[in-house]
């Protein structure tokens, strides 16, 4: 079921290039650009800059009410190269208005700055409309972790 790429929407009809799910996976997105880079390695680049994640929201449950304070998500992430992969997608893919596409914008959701795109006024279908967003995400803090490898933990005591 995860096992899809966007070879099916080369226009952004679907699935926007700026959306946060795009950008930040663009599964083959990379290797359709033009460049001198055959697709095959340019995808195989492509995969060493994922990550594994997970959000955890937490405060207001009730969606259709505005928050009071206290409402957010806790950001998790594992990695092997923080330079790689996560500074890489936030300052390469996130954060450029030209990723994937040129002029696309920033990812809405975690880019900076705000900026106005265009998506889709019906799902696969090639009318747009603008959108103006703001900064969402407004982090109020953050560290790095380290977290030892199995093989690393499994030696201790030895």
């Amino acid at each position: 079921m995860n096992d899809f790429d966007y070879s099916h929407d080369t226009q952004g009809s679907k699935c926007p290039f700026h959306a946060h799910l795009r950008k930040m996976n663009p599964r083959g997105d990379t290797g359709r650009v033009e460049s001198s880079v055959s697709y095959e390695d340019s995808l195989n680049t492509e995969r060493h800059h994922r990550i594994v994640r997970r959000g955890v929201s937490f405060g207001e449950d009730d969606l259709s009410n505005e928050p009071e304070t206290g409402s957010g998500m806790l950001f998790l992430c594992f990695q092997a190269n923080i330079e790689n992969q996560f500074n890489f997608m936030q300052s390469a893919w996130a954060n450029q208005k030209n990723f994937v596409k040129v002029n696309v914008g920033p990812d809405p959701l975690i880019g900076q700055p705000a900026a106005t795109q265009q998506w889709p006024t019906q799902w696969g279908e090639p009318n747009f409309e603008e959108h103006s967003f703001q900064l969402w995400v407004k982090m109020k803090g953050g560290e790095y972790f380290f977290a030892p490898s199995i093989s690393f933990l499994k030696t201790i005591g030895l």
